[in-house]
């Protein structure tokens, strides 16, 4: 009987072992490439916006609405940075314990890792294009 038990515990070590691999493998460098991408464009985009914020408001002349829509774009903009930020932390952590996962078969957490880095993303990239929406209704109030 208990001779049974061991290829079952032997068979869920291999399918463990296996979707850890192909996490590791492919997975983890995608989304730590993609986290990386993210954080590039946002801050090419605050940085962009706060060089030329004189050309996007005229701060001297500015309604103190136009001025909030700036400071809500630029606020938006650090806080899908921190959001991405966070994503490529998690899922650092989730690519370890995957590989500790490869080497001994015993299931961890790392899914779980995965799915929240993926969730701080989404929600980073959410923030990015409401800023980037704000960014053009600013735009437009100076433009009418």
């Amino acid at each position: 009987m208990e001779s049974l038990k061991i290829p079952e515990q032997t068979d869920a070590a291999a399918e463990n072992i296996k979707y850890a691999k192909a996490f590791v493998e492919f997975q983890y460098a995608e989304i730590k490439d993609f986290s990386k991408q993210f954080l590039t464009v946002v801050a090419g985009v605050l940085a962009v916006t706060v060089t030329f914020s004189e050309k996007i408001v005229n701060f001297a002349t500015a309604s103190s609405v136009q001025r909030f829509l700036l400071m809500a774009v630029w606020c938006g903009c650090i806080i899908a940075f921190t959001l991405g930020g966070l994503a490529i932390v998690t899922i650092y952590d989730a690519g370890v314990v995957a590989k500790e996962t490869e080497l001994d078969g015993k299931m961890r957490t790392y899914p779980e890792l995965r799915l929240r880095s993926h969730r701080l993303l989404i929600a980073g990239g959410i923030t990015f294009v409401l800023s980037l929406a704000l960014l053009v209704v600013t735009g437009l109030i100076k433009a009418f």
